[in-house]
C-alpha cells in the first residue's frame, strides 16, 4: 500500500497565489494537477486565508496520511488563535 501525505498543492497566477490541500500519494509530484483528493484551500493573501474539510481530514488520517509539515504548522496556528477547521 502506498502511503498518503496531505500537503499544498500551488495554482493561481504570479503575484496571487493560492493553494489546495490535497491528499497525495507520497511519490507523486509537486503540482501534479491530476490526482488527489482537495479536502482545502489556503490564501496567503486574503484575510479568511485557510478553510479545512474537517470530516475529510479526520478520515484521512486514520487511513494513515501523514501531515506535510507546512500543513501541520498551519493547523497549529489555526488551533493556537482559536481558529475553526470548517470551509
Amino acid at each position: 500500500m502506498n502511503k498518503c501525505v496531505i500537503r499544498l498543492r500551488p495554482k493561481g497566477r504570479i503575484n496571487i497565489q493560492s493553494f489546495d490541500i490535497v491528499v497525495v500519494q507520497r511519490r507523486s509530484k509537486r503540482g501534479k494537477s491530476g490526482l488527489g483528493e482537495k479536502i482545502g484551500y489556503f490564501q496567503p493573501n486574503s484575510p479568511r486565508a485557510f478553510g479545512i474539510d474537517q470530516s475529510r481530514l479526520a478520515y484521512w488520517l486514520n487511513h494513515g496520511a501523514e501531515l506535510n509539515l507546512t500543513v501541520k504548522n498551519y493547523l497549529r496556528g489555526l488551533a493556537k488563535f482559536g481558529g475553526s477547521l470548517k470551509e
